[in-house]
């Protein structure tokens, strides 16, 4: 499957099931590194991963050594990456993403906080 293909698919699955456990989701995500150079993932999930959220893009994505100091569009905190296998997303797309927002952990306000994860 081509690159656009498979984020497309990424994209679909995490909004279903961010939907599904109220947990917001933004698609298109622009991050800027220090040097003013832009990098566009397909998704990015607010308050889960890092204060500063986590930017999500498929496995086979390709990678930069830039990546590494990638911070928020308006300052110098730093957004997580995950790098996503559509194999083990696509059989069980809710109970996949549940897990792996259960295992970033959430570090939004405490009065937002996703019922499923209040619930654990």
């Amino acid at each position: 499957m081509e690159l656009e293909n498979e984020r497309k698919l990424l994209v679909r699955l995490l909004t279903e099931a961010c939907r599904t456990l109220g947990v917001k989701i933004d698609t298109p995500f622009l991050v800027v590194d220090a040097d003013g150079v832009q990098k566009e993932y397909p998704a990015f999930i607010p308050e889960f991963g890092s204060v500063c959220g986590t930017a999500v893009d498929v496995l086979s994505a390709p990678r930069t050594e830039r990546e590494s100091g990638l911070g928020t569009p308006g300052g110098s905190d730093y957004v997580c990456r995950s790098y996503i296998n559509l194999a083990s997303i696509q059989p069980e797309p809710l109970k996949y993403v549940k897990e792996m927002l259960e295992e970033w952990g959430y570090y939004g306000k405490a009065e937002n906080t996703p019922i499923f994860f209040v619930q654990r």
